[in-house]
């Protein structure tokens, strides 16, 4: 399977989904909001397999855009909370595939 669109990001990215878990969130169109889960993802020891990201084409202030990773590990509860706590992102989710 391939995810080629989602909600208002008609620009998607072509991601076929690749390792056990995914992450998905949506993030201020910013210098730094990447790295900021990296470093959780990183300090929790989950390995990222793979990162995509696409930018809203509804006109918004701040920018928006749709993040997916695909994780070799899962996400740990303390790791979500984390997450949810970052300034600019929501709509935080795991997946299990």
């Amino acid at each position: 399977p391939h995810i080629v669109q989602v909600n208002e990001y008609v620009d998607c990215f072509a991601f076929e989904p690749a390792g056990k878990f995914m992450l998905t969130f949506e993030n201020e169109d910013r210098p730094g909001a990447i790295s900021e889960v990296l470093e959780v993802l990183h300090q929790a020891g989950v390995n990222v397999a793979s990162v995509n990201i696409a930018a809203s084409k509804v006109a918004v202030d701040p920018k928006e855009c749709l993040c997916f990773m695909s994780l070799d590990d899962d996400v740990s509860s303390k790791s979500m909370r984390a997450l949810h706590s970052l300034d600019g992102l929501k709509r935080v989710s795991k997946i299990q595939l």
